[in-house]
């Protein structure tokens, strides 16, 4: 992402969310992104993927996946994108599981949308899938709905479901948020642990800066719309820059000003 500058058309004006951001996100590397709530975290997220809202206008910049230009994609392009090469997972899972369908008929969909198997091998895929999430029982979550399912265990298959065909980029959007602070800890420690067993680059999104810390390479610090700091976690913590020491003092409780708890 490159001098990416953002604003939404409002009743009362235009409204500028991002000012020039710039980072780059190298293979098999986490990236945490992290600022208050409000800051543009999502927004710098939702425009990877091209799923910004129609009143969102990018005056400047540009956005490069594996050389090649996504602003400039066809909606044809980016849908072949979405789930195969760049997979999302969202802050809250109760939300984007569709209630009206089995958490089996979901992830089979996605994976025979982008490729040609069918159904049993799609089940095979999911079930291979959620063994390696920590699902317990996956036969029987195959069958479930969302309702019958904990948050933690929601959340578990939205991951499941953003791996199903194998990106070579994982954007988690906040993903602790909607769960209690024991499922938080196992969803990190899920997340690291695919982190290591996984060639796959992570965008990992939080307001949280024990969180960016345990997972990410490298931190960029937004604030509202800009990146006011960026680098590797040790050259951050180390830094006699005012905004970096800032940033290190919110290691101990992990929240940072105007968070939400």
């Amino acid at each position: 992402m490159r001098d990416l500058s953002l604003e939404f058309e409002t009743e009362f004006g235009t409204a500028k969310v991002l000012d020039r951001v710039t980072f780059t996100i190298g293979e098999g590397e986490v990236f945490g992104l992290v600022g208050e709530t409000g800051c543009g975290k999502t927004v710098t997220a939702l425009t990877v993927l091209r799923l910004l809202p129609s009143n969102a206008k990018i005056t400047t910049g540009n956005v490069k996946f594996l050389g090649e230009e996504l602003l400039s994609k066809t909606d044809a392009e980016m849908e072949r994108l979405r789930g195969t090469k760049i997979s999302m997972v969202f802050q809250d899972p109760a939300t984007s599981l569709n209630p009206v369908f089995s958490v089996g008929e979901q992830i089979t969909r996605v994976v025979r949308t982008h490729e040609d198997v069918d159904k049993r091998a799609a089940e095979t895929r999911a079930v291979e899938l959620f063994k390696r999430v920590g699902l317990p029982d996956p036969e029987t979550v195959l069958r479930s709905y969302p309702h019958e399912l904990s948050g933690g265990m929601q959340q578990r298959v939205m991951i499941s479901m953003a791996l199903a065909c194998r990106p070579r980029l994982l954007i988690a959007d906040e993903p602790t948020t909607a769960v209690d602070v024991t499922i938080q800890a196992q969803i990190l420690e899920l997340l690291a642990s695919l982190r290591d067993a996984l060639d796959m680059a992570m965008v990992f999104v939080t307001h949280d800066v024990r969180e960016a810390l345990l997972l990410a390479n490298r931190i960029g610090l937004l604030k509202d719309g800009k990146l006011i700091l960026l680098g590797a976690q040790a050259d951050l913590l180390n830094s006699a820059d005012p905004e970096a020491q800032a940033f290190a003092a919110c290691a101990g409780d992990g929240q940072l000003p105007g968070t939400a708890s």
